[in-house]
C-alpha cells in the first residue's frame, strides 16, 4: 500500500513538471507570434531580457552565498546557543538575497 501511495505521488509530481513545461513553452510561443505581428524583432528582447535575468541571478546567487557564509560565522562564534542552529543560516540568507534584489532593481533601473 505504501508503495502505490509513492507511485501516485511520483505521478502527481511529474503531471505537474510535464503541465508546467507546457504552459511555459505555449506562453512563449504565444508571445513571440504576437512580437512578429507587431513588427518586433524577437532575438534582440530575448536577448536583453535574457541578460538582465542573468545579471539579477548572479548577484542573488553572490549575496544568497554571502548569507550563507554569515550564518556559518554566527555559528562558529559561540554567541548564540546551539538549539537556534537552523535559524542562523536562514536569516542572513534571506536578509542578504533580499539585499541582492534590491541591489539588481536599482542597477536595471539606472541602464533603463
Amino acid at each position: 500500500m505504501e508503495m502505490l501511495g509513492i507511485a501516485a505521488m511520483m505521478f502527481v509530481v511529474a503531471l505537474l513538471v510535464v503541465s508546467l513545461f507546457y504552459i511555459h513553452r505555449t506562453t512563449k510561443h504565444k508571445e513571440l507570434m504576437r512580437m512578429v505581428e507587431k513588427g518586433i524583432d524577437p532575438n534582440e528582447t530575448i536577448a536583453n531580457s535574457y541578460r538582465k535575468e542573468t545579471y539579477r541571478a548572479g548577484i542573488l546567487m553572490c549575496t544568497a552565498g554571502l548569507g550563507f557564509f554569515t550564518g556559518i560565522l554566527l555559528e562558529q562564534s559561540a554567541i548564540f546557543p546551539s538549539s537556534i542552529e537552523l535559524p542562523l543560516y536562514f536569516g542572513p540568507i534571506l536578509i542578504y538575497s533580499g539585499i541582492g534584489l534590491l541591489i539588481s532593481l536599482r542597477f536595471s533601473n539606472k541602464k533603463s
